[in-house]
């Protein structure tokens, strides 16, 4: 909940020095809920990103499992994580023990929406550049 984050972002620690692939290579995200064959085909597309290190998806169903396709892709870079216990959009901000990305790159998307590599890979290197800052690529508007 919003309520448990923290005052100030002072308490928050400074983010360690990027290693060598940090500066090459970030893990894409992906928050999804009931929509697998658009789930398989964002998987699909991720995985072919030059700079994509892992491809996590953030499975928020507690009544279907994945589909076996995800814990078996092709790539051999996908991690299926299991966000069950709770139905929320900020699960997707929450990263389970053990879990973490190898990256510090993280790029948070929806399953509904796909950008081209060079657009992935463009936003990246900009973030490297100042890696205490967020960067995105475009907002999302609810009526």
């Amino acid at each position: 909940a919003f309520s448990e984050w923290p005052n100030s972002l002072q308490t928050l620690p400074p983010l360690a020095p990027l290693r060598p692939i940090d500066k090459e290579k970030y893990t894409v995200r992906i928050n999804t809920w009931r929509r697998n064959p658009q789930l398989l085909h964002c998987v699909d597309h991720y995985a072919t990103c030059p700079g994509v290190a892992a491809v996590h998806i953030v499975w928020n169903d507690p009544e279907n499992a994945p589909p076996e396709k995800l814990a078996k892709h092709r790539s051999g870079m996908v991690v299926v994580e299991d966000h069950t216990a709770v139905n929320s959009l900020n699960e997707r901000f929450l990263v389970p023990d053990g879990g973490a990305p190898s990256t510090k790159g993280i790029l948070c998307v929806d399953d509904d929406l796909f950008y081209p590599c060079e657009a992935l890979d463009a936003g990246f290197f900009k973030w490297t550049r100042s890696p205490n800052r967020m960067v995105g690529y475009d907002r999302r508007l609810h009526d």
